[in-house]
This record gives C-alpha cells, structure tokens and sequence, in this order.
C-alpha cells in the first residue's frame, strides 16, 4: 500500500512531511491509516529462516478537523477518522526478508480488519497468529501457506506466546473471552 504523507526523512531521522496531508474541515485522505501498515503488535524473527514476521493493515482514513471546544472529561480530538471512501481494509501476515528488505511472502486474512494479534514464529517452523475470521491459526513459516486454524470466533486484541510443561511445548493466546491454549505435538 503506497503511503501518502511524507516524502521521506531528513537528516535527524524525522519525516518530511508531504503539503496538503493536513486535516481539513472537508477532510482529507492519507495512507496508510492511523492503525496501517504495521504498528505495535508483536512481531517475529525466525534465525532459522531469515525471516522477519508482522502483522499489516491496509487502508487509508480520511482526517478531519473541527473547532469544537476541549472540555473537561470528554474526549476531544479536535475532528474525526473514518475509512476513507474506496479504501481497502485489510489485514496480512507478511514475511520480509531481513536481508533484502522484500516481502517473501504475504498471507491475506478475511474479517473486518478488527483483530490486534501479533505473530509468534517457533522453531519448528510454524507462524501462529490470531486471524481476522475469529480464527487462531498457524503458517508455514517458510513460504506462508496455512497449516492449521482453530475457529474461535474471537476478536484476537493479543498477541500468541509460548511456553513449556512438563516437557511439552504449548501455544496460548488471550481473547476477550478468555485465554486459549494449544499443545504443539511432540517432535522426533
């Protein structure tokens, strides 16, 4: 998805910042989104792939601005954020190689763009992940096809962790509705 509000960075690392990407009373279209591209769920790196995994958001807002008045214990943004008209609004899992800086490989969710879960890569070479559908759910890690999906009808806000008992590995994940756990099968 093409961001659309800086041109780049100057000299200390800060962005130039495009003209005309300011909000406006009418309101104006910027990509990515204020929850686009990737933000602060949790990502991976795999040493055993190269690979580095995050979670993406495509869509653009428009931005408005108004003069309502701050007023004490309310909340107050100074204007609205909305999907912009024609915007795609949609979630991937994407691979970037960290040696190249290109995507290896993506995987589109289906949902509403709803879900926050970030992604957790384990050794035995699986990318677990809370998807858009409700579902929790597992990718190759070398080449993102699916694997497994459990369907738990949740909107996922965490992010999927790992632990060991008793000798045996276990993925978990909290929902709002509680906390999922899964045992990984044991390996030779």
């Amino acid at each position: 998805m093409p961001q659309t509000w800086a041109e780049g960075l100057n000299d200390s690392g800060r962005p130039i910042v495009l003209p005309n990407t300011d909000p406006t009373e009418e309101g104006v279209d910027v990509c990515p989104a204020i929850r686009g591209a990737t933000n602060w769920w949790a990502t991976s790196y795999h040493p055993g792939t190269g690979l580095f995994y995050l979670l993406a958001h495509e869509s653009c807002m428009t931005y408005t601005k108004n003069d309502d008045p701050w007023q004490r214990g309310r909340s107050w943004l100074s204007g609205t954020a909305r999907l912009a008209d024609g915007s795609p609004n949609q979630k991937f899992i994407r691979a970037i190689d960290i040696q190249t800086g290109e995507v290896a490989w993506s995987y589109a969710q289906t949902g509403y763009a709803q879900t926050y879960s970030g992604v957790l890569s384990t050794a035995g070479d699986l990318v677990f992940f809370g998807e858009d559908s409700g579902a929790f759910a597992a990718l190759d890690a070398e080449t993102g096809d699916p694997l497994w999906h459990f369907q738990a009808n949740q909107d996922w806000k965490a992010s999927p962790m790992t632990y060991m008992v008793g000798g045996r590995q276990y993925v978990a994940i909290a929902s709002g509705l509680g906390f999922w756990a899964f045992a990984l099968p044991d390996t030779p």
